[in-house]
Formats: structure tokens, sequence, C-alpha cells
């Protein structure tokens, strides 16, 4: 089983996946729109979009640094949790190799 987080800012978002696969990836959607005037929210767009490690980096590094100190919370008890379980799941697949 593959858990993933992920976010999207696309109006037409939803029409990326026609209904199978909707149905098989399982999404769960959550609307979390934040009522942001659209230049404010692609202030970073053509930083962002270059597609480079270094952009790349940068266009992480500018969301995670927007997080409310809420959602930096969220987001560690998620990873936690998903290490956890990937760690769980090490340690089961070693005990069946040594039964």
């Amino acid at each position: 089983r593959i858990h993933i987080v992920a976010s999207v800012n696309h109006l037409n978002a939803h029409l990326m996946w026609d209904a199978e696969q909707q149905d098989r990836f399982n999404w769960l959607w959550k609307n979390a729109t934040t009522f942001k005037p659209m230049r404010t929210e692609m202030a970073n767009k053509s930083i962002m979009t270059n597609g480079t490690a270094a952009t790349t980096s940068y266009g992480t590094t500018h969301v995670l640094n927007s997080l409310t100190p809420h959602h930096v919370q969220l987001l560690k008890l998620l990873a936690e949790h998903q290490l956890k379980l990937e760690e769980e799941n090490k340690s089961k697949s070693r005990n069946r190799k040594e039964n």
C-alpha cells in the first residue's frame, strides 16, 4: 500500500484523472482555498516552474515557509507516522524471512 500527501493548485485538477482512475487511487480531496488574490498566489510562479533542482528546491522551501505553525506540526506528524509504518513493514518483512 502506498500513501501520498500532495497538493495541487489548479482549478481543473479534478479533471486530470477519469472516474475509474479516481476510484482506483481513492483520493481524499480537501478544498484549502486561501481566498488570496491570484497575483499573490502566483508571485513565485516563474521561479517555481523552471523545473531545475535548484528552483524546485526553492519552490519547496517557499511552500514550506508559507505554512502556518499548525500545518507544520501536522505535516511532521504525518511524516513521523509514515516513517513508523515503513519501519513496521520492514520489521514484519524481516520476521517473515527469518521464519
